[in-house]
């Protein structure tokens, strides 16, 4: 596996204006709040940012949309089709 430099991560996210926190199938708590924190912390440094997971049909499970930035969570077919940058 190849890993990025922090640095060149640091830079990808702030050169972005657009980008995407995806999360897998059927997400559990840790992905789901891991997705929506990046997410959160990406529009504090200015970044238009969204979450989402493939789920058919797309819900958040019941027991976890108490969670911070829930808001922040979309379908795949409501976030940009070209972001600049994906996660």
């Amino acid at each position: 596996m190849n890993s990025l430099p922090w640095d060149e991560a640091v830079a990808l996210v702030q050169g972005a204006q657009e980008a995407v926190v995806v999360g897998h199938l059927n997400p559990d708590a840790d992905a789901l709040g891991s997705a929506l924190g990046l997410a959160a912390a990406m529009r504090l440094a200015g970044v238009q940012a969204c979450a989402t997971f493939d789920g058919d049909p797309f819900q958040v499970p019941q027991s976890l949309a108490w969670l911070p930035n829930v808001d922040l969570l979309r379908s795949p077919e409501r976030c940009p089709s070209q972001p600049d940058l994906v996660i």
